[in-house]
């Protein structure tokens, strides 16, 4: 009995010391070796491996600045360990996890505060910036926020919600933290699966060449067959695959069903984008011209069917700023390069395998080879012969 007893004690201090020696121990850093390859005509290149460029103008302008390596590091390990919690229920080892702020709950503590700090840092600056006088022009959202939570211009709701100083601030940090993640790693996801589509698509492929080809400016308002291939590419690889609500009172849905205030309701933009119900019988082809109207512009359809960016009073705000980042960067690349596929296999036959964060990529990354287009070598052959006649 008192070996019994010994062995019990032998392995609760064994175990003790192994989760001290874990608390204490120094988190490897997350942030080394963040290579963003420029591309090389050429070369193979990964094109997720830049999804960063697709973040804003400050950190494209600044990416050799630690602080958004950093930034960009904790929003991964908080999306990735956020996202297998969700897939699971709680368990004992988890709590104990939390309590002693260990292994994964403490690395998606320290995640979060890495995140909360800039999102902070983020508005105290435009609060320095609003009492100095140069908050001058047109508003940006963050403004626009802050505005409608300011007693002095009446309030309103929004003051009323959050009636102190702290929590107002957490308010727009949690409105900064949402729209960062809405956009970190959507656009250069959705990019990736449209650019393979377009290799798998040859007839596709070339009009989208061809109405890139005739706006040399860059203007993409008028793009409306790419807007289109765009939509196409996320019905089928819609970068969010399912997304949900919480019902903050009892409703009842439009077919009966009833809702009860607290219930999650969710949904798969993923299944709904292959239903043939909705999109027909060539619901599993790509085809862009189902997007276009009798005179070539693109036609939307209703966000319930659609809802890749939600649907009524809640759809995403950053939607319009989306499609315009999309069409910028595709256009730009496809006006000078031509994409050759070098994995996974350009084929409709043989979807690339995925994998399964915050948004749906492609397994393994999209593997490209990039070569000069026809009509950028024409240009600089024409800028180079003109150089030489002066």
């Amino acid at each position: 009995m008192e070996m019994s007893h010994l062995a019990y004690v032998l392995l609760f201090l064994f175990a003790a010391v192994v989760l001290y020696v874990q608390r204490h121990r120094a988190s490897p850093s997350r942030t080394a070796n963040c290579p963003h390859p420029n591309p090389v005509l050429g070369n193979t290149v990964e094109f997720i491996r830049n999804r960063g460029r697709f973040f804003d103008c400050s950190t494209l302008l600044e990416w050799g600045d630690p602080r958004h390596q950093a930034l960009f590091a904790a929003f991964d390990t908080a999306v990735e360990i956020s996202f297998m919690r969700t897939l699971t229920a709680p368990t004992p080892v988890r709590k104990l996890t939390k309590l002693l702020n260990i292994g994964k709950s403490r690395r998606l503590r320290e995640a979060v505060g890495v995140i909360d700090d800039h999102a902070m840092s983020i508005i105290e600056a435009k609060e320095v910036s609003q009492r100095n006088g140069r908050d001058e022009g047109d508003p940006d959202l963050l403004s626009r926020f802050m505005a409608a939570m300011d007693e002095e211009d009446g309030g309103g709701e929004l003051a009323a919600m959050f009636p102190t100083p702290e929590a107002k601030r957490r308010f727009l940090r949690d409105v900064v933290v949402s729209f960062v993640l809405a956009g970190k790693d959507t656009a250069a996801s959705a990019l990736a699966w449209f650019f393979w589509l377009l290799a798998a698509n040859p007839r596709c492929e070339r009009r989208v060449h061809d109405e890139v080809s005739r706006s040399p400016d860059g203007n993409v308002k008028g793009m409306h067959y790419l807007h289109a291939a765009i939509t196409e590419a996320m019905r089928l690889y819609p970068p969010v695959p399912f997304n949900g609500r919480v019902a903050v009172a009892d409703d009842v849905l439009p077919d009966g069903t009833a809702v009860r205030a607290g219930w999650f309701a969710n949904y798969s933009a993923y299944a709904m984008g292959r239903m043939e119900k909705l999109w027909g019988e060539n619901f599993l082809e790509f085809a862009p011209e189902r997007w276009l109207g009798d005179s070539g512009e693109f036609a939307p359809v209703a966000g319930v069917r659609y809802p890749v960016f939600h649907a009524g009073p809640r759809a995403c705000l950053g939607k319009e700023m989306a499609y315009m980042q999309m069409k910028t960067v595709a256009s730009a690349v496809l006006r000078r390069f031509r994409l050759n596929m070098v994995a996974p296999t350009a084929s409709m036959d043989s979807p690339p395998a995925y994998e399964m964060t915050g948004t749906m990529k492609i397994k393994g990354g999209l593997q490209v080879q990039l070569r000069m287009s026809d009509a950028n070598k024409s240009s600089l052959a024409t800028s180079a012969s003109g150089q030489e006649v002066d």
